[in-house]
């Protein structure tokens, strides 16, 4: 299954302590990169800015996994351009809900760029 064909994912990212943390994201895929909108103060970020591997599944929107994880680096992407792509993709594959449920002004977006380092 390819992770971006999935309507939700488990993106699990670590604390300094090795910790892992799950959160239901949104994604799409451009390039061979899985990428995602959040908000910049969040967990995830500040998780992501300590340590760049992550893990993606997909899962239902209960986040239990319905595929196997995979083993991913993410970057943070601040890039007013891609910003734009990005939410013209999720909007294109979640339809209006995906601006409805994000109202967050342009300055407090942040997406991440998910590039798989390990097949399952």
């Amino acid at each position: 299954m390819n992770l971006a064909d999935s309507n939700f994912l488990r993106l699990e990212t670590y604390r300094t302590s090795g910790e892992a943390v799950s959160t239901i994201v949104w994604a799409v895929e451009l390039k061979d990169q899985i990428w995602v909108r959040t908000a910049k103060r969040t967990g995830k970020v500040r998780r992501i800015r300590e340590n760049h591997k992550v893990s993606l599944a997909p899962c239902g929107n209960d986040e239990a996994p319905v595929g196997e994880s995979q083993a991913y680096l993410a970057t943070l992407f601040e890039d007013a351009k891609i910003g734009a792509l990005i939410d013209s993709l999720l909007r294109e594959k979640y339809g209006a809900v995906a601006d409805s449920t994000f109202t967050l002004r342009e300055s407090e977006k942040i997406y991440i760029g998910l590039e798989c380092i390990q097949r399952g």
